[in-house]
């Protein structure tokens, strides 16, 4: 038992695939883990442990009450992909703005904010400058901060990037590569993301307080050997590649752009799979312990993405709190 079990962590995003597992690891390492949740979602079932709140972050009153008991927080939800460039500003900055002055207001010990790995890329996005100017807002707060850069993600879900990669692996045997695919990447599993933060909420405070981590995945690999090795995992036939020049991508990146509207730009795809992302996790292995497993035989998603919501509980039923959020409860009558 260390002297932080049992102390209550507010994560937001919980419901996407990182956020169950980061949350479902914070539960089984002793944490409570309160997370926040729309109408729609308040009479679902959760595990022990697991204490959903109705709250938003674009409702500052309601967010102090619930960061106010809070030992930590681990902030990972954000905006991905829009067409909108304000939506980045408002979910991935402004967002971030709020919690940070709530937690410091309230007096929360510790803060953890993902990043990405994208915002040391060469070739930046709109996406990756919000997670900057968002990083710049948890550095400047006065908080014990811990900022982490996660690499390439894959998994269950993965990072955007990855999904559409998969998708264009599934559905064409050819697959052209600007300058033959030949940029390092370091892909992270979700499952090795969730427990790098789990460590980081285990490790002493003096040793990853106010730090920025990059994490990546065990080994380096090329954007050309990744096409192959998903292809091999999920048993399609061995994908063609093709060496095409990075000014005919990009061309035909912002025509697909102009035609599709994708929420996710074929040309954000493009920044990514040109920029290297090879950095050591040594800082992150010295300071708390970080040590990816290989991903060879990882690649395959699962058929379920929040596992934990189909697990059979008690009944709950919600109750109301101080000054007007609410909780939920297991009936136990």
């Amino acid at each position: 038992m260390w002297e932080r079990q049992g102390q209550t962590v507010l994560v937001t995003g919980a419901h996407t695939a990182l956020g169950a597992k980061v949350i479902d690891r914070l539960a089984n390492s002793g944490w409570t883990v309160r997370i926040l949740v729309d109408s729609s979602q308040l009479h679902q079932q959760y595990p022990r442990r697991i204490i959903p709140v109705l709250g938003s972050l674009d409702d500052r009153a309601s967010m102090v009450e619930i960061v106010r008991d809070c030992r930590a927080v681990v902030h990972l939800q954000e905006r991905q992909a829009t067409r909108n460039p304000q939506q980045f500003v408002h979910e991935n900055i402004e967002h971030t703005r709020t919690l940070v002055q709530v937690a410091r207001e309230v007096h929360v010990a510790q803060f953890i904010f993902l990043s990405s790995a994208s915002v040391a890329h060469r070739r930046g996005s709109p996406y990756s400058h919000s997670k900057k100017i968002a990083e710049d807002v948890v550095r400047g707060s006065g908080l014990e901060w811990t900022i982490v850069r996660p690499s390439m993600l894959v998994g269950i879900e993965g990072g955007l990037e990855y999904q559409s990669l998969r998708k264009i692996i599934r559905r064409f045997v050819g697959i052209p590569l600007p300058e033959g695919g030949h940029a390092v990447k370091r892909p992270l599993h979700e499952d090795d993301l969730a427990e790098g933060i789990d460590l980081l909420m285990r490790a002493s405070l003096s040793s990853i307080n106010r730090r920025t981590y990059h994490l990546s995945g065990q080994k380096s690999i090329t954007v050309v050997d990744l096409v192959h090795q998903i292809s091999t995992e999920h048993g399609w036939p061995k994908r063609a590649t093709f060496n095409v020049p990075s000014w005919v991508c990009w061309w035909a990146a912002r025509l697909v752009d102009r035609i599709f509207q994708w929420p996710y730009p074929a040309s954000h795809l493009l920044r990514v799979i040109m920029d290297d992302e090879d950095h050591d996790n040594e800082p992150a292995s010295h300071d708390f312990g970080f040590r990816p497993r290989p991903l060879s035989g990882r690649l395959i998603p699962q058929p379920t993405l929040d596992h934990w919501r189909h697990i059979a509980k008690p009944a709950m039923a919600p109750i109301r709190m101080q000054k007007g959020f609410s909780i939920i409860r297991r009936n136990t009558r």
